[in-house]
C-alpha cells in the first residue's frame, strides 16, 4: 500500500488571499483618486478658493452660493407659498421657491451683475416679499 502524503492547498489559498487583498487596495486607491480628481476640479473651478461654507451657506444640495450672495440674501425668505423658511435655509423646489431664486441669483452673479442690481432683479421677478426689509424671527 502506497501512501501519499496529504497535500496542502495552503499555498494556493494564500495566493488567492494576496490577490484579493491587492484588488481591495487597488479599489480603495482608485476611489481615492477619483474623489481627489472631483474635489480638485471643484477647487480649480472655484479659482482655488477654499470653501468656508457652513450649513446655512450651502443652500440646497446643488446650489452653493458665494459669500457675497449669502450676505446679500441673509434676511430674504422663500416665497414659494408652501413654507416660511429663510431663503438660505430652504431647499424647496416649488415654483418661485428657494432653488429657483438661488439659481437666478447665481446666474446673474456669474454674468458679472452688481449686487444691488441682483437685489432689484430678484425683487422684479419674484416680488418684494423675497427681499423685503422685514427680518424673519
Amino acid at each position: 500500500m502506497s501512501t501519499t502524503p496529504p497535500t496542502s492547498d495552503f499555498p494556493a489559498k494564500r495566493s488567492e488571499l494576496r490577490t484579493l487583498c491587492a484588488a481591495g487596495v487597488a479599489l480603495v486607491f482608485l476611489v481615492g483618486l477619483l474623489g481627489g480628481f472631483i474635489l480638485g476640479r471643484e477647487w480649480h473651478q472655484s479659482g482655488g478658493a477654499v470653501s468656508t461654507a457652513t450649513p446655512a451657506m450651502t443652500t440646497g444640495a446643488d446650489i452653493p452660493l458665494p459669500p457675497e450672495l449669502v450676505r446679500l440674501a441673509s434676511t430674504w425668505k422663500c416665497m414659494c407659498g408652501s413654507c416660511k423658511d429663510r431663503l438660505l435655509d430652504c431647499v424647496c423646489n416649488q415654483p418661485r421657491g428657494a432653488l429657483e431664486v438661488k439659481r437666478f441669483m447665481l446666474d446673474l452673479s456669474k454674468a458679472g451683475t452688481p449686487l444691488e442690481t441682483i437685489r432689484q432683479k430678484v425683487t422684479e421677478r419674484f416680488g418684494a416679499g423675497v427681499t423685503g426689509q422685514a427680518q424673519l424671527p
